[in-house]
């Protein structure tokens, strides 16, 4: 398995934990008491994308679109953590960077999606000095969230980032770098020249606690071995001889988890020190879930910062759910009945 494909089974593995934050910070819903106890009754219809049901993750209150708006706009950095193949999840991100340029100030749009050593080709299909077709290609972006979806997911937020004139921040780190800290450590990246190290930050310090104990458990699983085969019978034909799987390290893949959580980030907090008074961030789950790493060094490099973590969850549910408790600030069921409906009678 290879770091693509392992890191989006991580994302799709977490789904359902139950963790206990360990990261101390300023929360909105807390602080202000928004929201509302109780459950969204059945005759309410629920509808993608401003209309779905929505929790606060830490008080179990319902809230309203216009209650995610007041703590976007009381926030500086927006955390959305998406599950990448939910394409209702996609239409929420697309409103939420929508309404965020009408907010005071307005914010700019930071991209797990692209790379730091993409910002000038990022930079260039703003300016309008490239097109959509060329952005794509040259960013390698076609197949981000599934094949060939770059287009209807993705593109529509960074379209609306350009109508906007807001700046789109490429936050994660050149995999080639990503790798580098998996295979070699990340002695190997400090010593690379300024011109390299620019497109990455190492991280300061090795998380541990609950964000380490989650990466850790799935590894687990990851690795586990699998069944074995009864032998087949003389008569049958000998099966052919499979290369053994790699052995999989799981403190290699954390060091790869923890550079792309730092580069996003540093990258966030460069956006702000060059003059961003807010940044919506969108960014696949695990990373912010539960207070995760990107969240954790984000206050590493800025202990006030007021953030917002808002993820969306590819369910439907009229209350908060036992496994989303403390799971974000705020949580965003994508489904609704009728779609958990449909899909059973298939």
């Amino acid at each position: 398995m290879n770091a693509t494909h392992l890191r989006v089974s991580l994302v799709a593995a977490v789904m359902g934990m139950s963790v206990v934050a360990g990261c101390d910070r300023r929360r909105f819903f807390v602080e202000t008491g928004a929201g509302e106890p109780g459950v969204i009754p059945t005759g309410v219809k629920l509808a993608a994308p401003r209309g779905l049901a929505m929790f606060s993750g830490h008080t179990a209150g319902k809230v309203s679109w216009d209650d995610v708006r007041a703590a976007m706009e009381w926030a500086d950095v927006i955390l959305v953590g998406e599950q990448h193949n939910d394409a209702v999840a996609h239409q929420v991100e697309l409103a939420l960077v929508s309404d965020a340029v009408r907010l005071a100030p307005p914010a700019g749009v930071s991209m797990e999606m692209f790379e730091r050593d993409e910002q000038t080709v990022v930079d260039s299909y703003l300016a309008g000095r490239i097109s959509q077709a060329e952005l794509v290609e040259k960013t390698g972006s076609a197949n981000w969230g599934a094949k060939g979806k770059w287009g209807d997911w993705y593109q529509p937020i960074v379209d609306a980032a350009r109508e906007a004139r807001m700046p789109v921040i490429a936050a994660n780190s050149p995999r080639k770098y990503v790798k580098t800290a998996r295979t070699e450590g990340y002695g190997v990246l400090w010593a690379k020249p300024p011109a390299q190290r620019k497109h990455y930050f190492i991280p300061p310090r090795i998380l541990t606690g609950p964000y380490a104990d989650r990466f850790m458990r799935i590894m687990s699983h990851h690795a586990a071995p699998t069944k074995s085969r009864k032998p087949k019978s003389a008569t049958t034909r000998p099966a052919k001889r499979r290369t053994p799987k790699r052995k999989i390290d799981p403190d290699a893949f954390f060091r790869a988890q923890l550079m792309w959580d730092a580069t996003m980030a540093g990258s966030i907090a460069e956006g702000l020190d060059n003059g961003l008074a807010k940044v919506i961030h969108i960014v696949g789950q695990f990373h912010i879930d539960f207070d995760g790493g990107t969240v954790q060094y984000l206050l590493d490099k800025k202990p006030d910062l007021k953030i917002l973590t808002i993820s969306l969850q590819n369910a439907s549910a009229r209350e908060l759910r036992t496994e989303d408790r403390k799971r974000a600030d705020v949580v965003i069921y994508t489904k609704t009945e009728s779609q958990e409906d449909n899909k059973s009678a298939e």
